[in-house]
């Protein structure tokens, strides 16, 4: 009986198994055995280990990314194994950072006259804006700007009597005032001639351009209405005001002083009355602030400031 000797060749990935032992490298290889009737064999093996191969990606992208056929919306690490030119395994590892765009609603009322400035943008009128913005990682920014723009205020002022009175269109009401003479109220009764301007809030804190009024018709004079000597002390005041005056004709007086809102608060009538008047009125009671004193007779009206502090 003879040895035999065998050859052999084989390609494999990463790894071959032969006669119970696993290859990992390239190379020749012989395994020798004994036959039954006790004869050598010997076996060579000629092996060539192709290995699989692994790739590290990374991608930063906006909203999704399309990788092998697969759409990802989500940051994270994927896998993906195809073949190699060797065909063994290709392994691709990718390391993903999704950063999604960026929504933003905006609901904005301005007064008549403002803007808002969105981007590159500048709007002025009521309706909804879309504005597709950049941020710092270079994705949208996505602005919605729902705007409502209130309509103006328009203050005209008229005179009514002795008081004038301001009357405002647009805006939404109610309304506040605010005087030069710092009175809050619709009307105000001047007490000397001059210009007079008025400033309209509406509810929505929306002002109207400033109004102006000139008043020329507060000249009535102590004599024409036939009183001497009109004097108030102390004035200011913490508390009492001292009135005294002369009437050197008979005639009807009314007294009357009022808070800033126009509401009479201290009201006296005289009847035919003439001489010396005095009178002491005490204004604890009432908040710090400006009165209005008005003296009137069927022959005119006479108006002076009183300040509580």
């Amino acid at each position: 009986n003879n040895s035999s000797t065998s050859q052999e060749s084989a390609t494999a990935c990463d790894s071959y198994d032969w006669n119970g032992v696993t290859y990992t490298e390239s190379g020749t290889y012989t395994y020798e055995s004994t036959n039954d009737e006790g004869c050598i064999n010997v076996a060579t093996l000629t092996l060539v280990i192709n290995n699989s191969s692994t790739t590290q990606e990374s991608a930063t992208v906006c909203d999704s990314y399309d990788w092998n056929g697969v759409t990802y919306t989500e940051s994270g690490t994927y896998n993906w194994i195809g073949l190699n030119s060797n065909g063994c395994d290709s392994i691709v590892i990718i390391d993903l950072t999704i950063i999604n765009s960026y929504y933003t609603n905006n609901n904005v009322s301005l007064c008549f006259g403002e803007s808002i400035d969105v981007g590159n943008n500048t709007y002025n009128e009521t309706g909804t804006y879309i504005d597709t913005l950049t941020t710092v990682n270079g994705c949208d920014s996505i602005v919605t700007t729902n705007l409502t723009l209130y309509s103006d205020i328009v203050s005209i002022i008229t005179q009514s009597g002795s008081d004038i009175i301001v009357n405002a269109v647009g805006g939404t009401s109610p309304y506040s005032y605010q005087w030069i003479t710092g009175e809050v109220t619709e009307s105000i009764t001047p007490v000397t001639n001059g210009n007079y301007w008025v400033i309209v809030n509406d509810i929505n804190s929306c002002e109207s351009d400033t109004s102006f009024f000139n008043v020329d018709w507060t000249h009535t004079s102590l004599s024409e209405i036939y009183i001497n000597d009109l004097i108030i002390y102390p004035n200011p005041s913490n508390d009492v005001f001292n009135i005294m005056f002369n009437s050197y004709a008979k005639q009807d007086i009314n007294l009357t002083i009022h808070n800033i809102l126009g509401e009479v608060i201290i009201s006296e009538t005289l009847r035919s009355f003439s001489g010396d008047y005095s009178s002491r009125i005490n204004m604890s009671q009432y908040p710090n602030a400006i009165y209005i004193l008005k003296l009137t007779t069927n022959n005119g009206m006479i108006n002076r400031k009183l300040t509580l502090e």
